[in-house]
């Protein structure tokens, strides 16, 4: 095979020719394609750290809402708590009250009641003495009979 220019320079017009409309057919349309990937990835890559970076905020504004509204409930638990002691120390000096004061009335009411019985006390005696003398004699009048 002698070397022919020509055919040499017909194969390196074809082989430009083809480079030329591969460029323009194929790598040009894929080199966009990947631009236009890269300009998505990073687009989406802000976007994600956008939404993180909102997520964070929104989670440290919850999380100090959450904190501030267990602060505020725990004083109003001890405001309440507070408020039932006081009152239940209320009622219980009001209820000893109340009973010191019957136990004393229950106390005169005995008092008055043995009194009265201790009054009945010699009357009784002597009632009952009589009675036992009379049963002892009729007792005795009865066996003589």
């Amino acid at each position: 095979m002698e070397f022919n220019p020509i055919l040499m320079a017909l194969s390196f017009l074809f082989f430009a020719g083809l480079v030329v409309v591969l460029k323009f057919l194929y790598i040009d349309p894929v080199l966009a394609l990947l631009k236009k990937r890269d300009q998505l990835t990073v687009g989406q890559k802000k976007s994600a750290n956008e939404l993180e970076q909102k997520l964070e905020e929104i989670s440290e504004k919850y999380h100090s809402a959450i904190t501030k509204t267990k602060r505020d409930l725990e004083a109003v638990r001890s405001e309440q708590l507070e408020r039932v002691r006081k009152e239940s120390e209320a009622r219980l000096k009001q209820t000893e009250r109340e009973l010191g004061q019957k136990i004393k009335e229950h106390d005169r009411e005995l008092a008055r009641e043995l009194e009265a019985v201790s009054e009945k006390i010699p009357d009784l005696a002597s009632s009952i003495s009589q009675e036992i003398k009379r049963a002892l004699i009729e007792t005795r009048v009865v066996r003589s009979s």
